[in-house]
């Protein structure tokens, strides 16, 4: 007989009252921890993204892998740069949600 696990629904207060939770721990670790984070996803975006590309793209003549290569490696500070951005902003948006002083006004 094979048993099939159930995933429990959360109330809205539950799920706002996790999410805290979550945003207090993440707060403790640091917003540098936070930013880096984004930045490292992205990075692993970039690793997984440009492969596939040119697994993708096919076999292409010797003078264009230079070109590519050339457009990789300015990609990778936009990619990073745009993670930073992402991961500030995620940051800042979670402070206004939770805010250190009081709770939020739905709970």
């Amino acid at each position: 007989m094979v048993s099939f696990r159930v995933s429990r629904k959360y109330t809205a207060a539950e799920t706002n009252a996790l999410m805290r939770a979550q945003w207090l721990q993440t707060r403790e670790l640091g917003r540098t921890r936070f930013i880096r984070r984004q930045m490292l996803f992205t990075l692993l975006f970039w690793l997984t993204l440009m492969p596939a590309l040119y697994w993708l793209g096919g076999h292409q003549p010797y003078s264009s892998v230079w070109s590519e290569i050339i457009a990789d490696l300015i990609l990778l500070p936009i990619l990073l740069l745009g993670g930073y951005l992402e991961g500030r902003w995620r940051w800042t948006d979670l402070e206004k949600k939770y805010p250190a002083d009081r709770l939020p006004p739905w709970e």
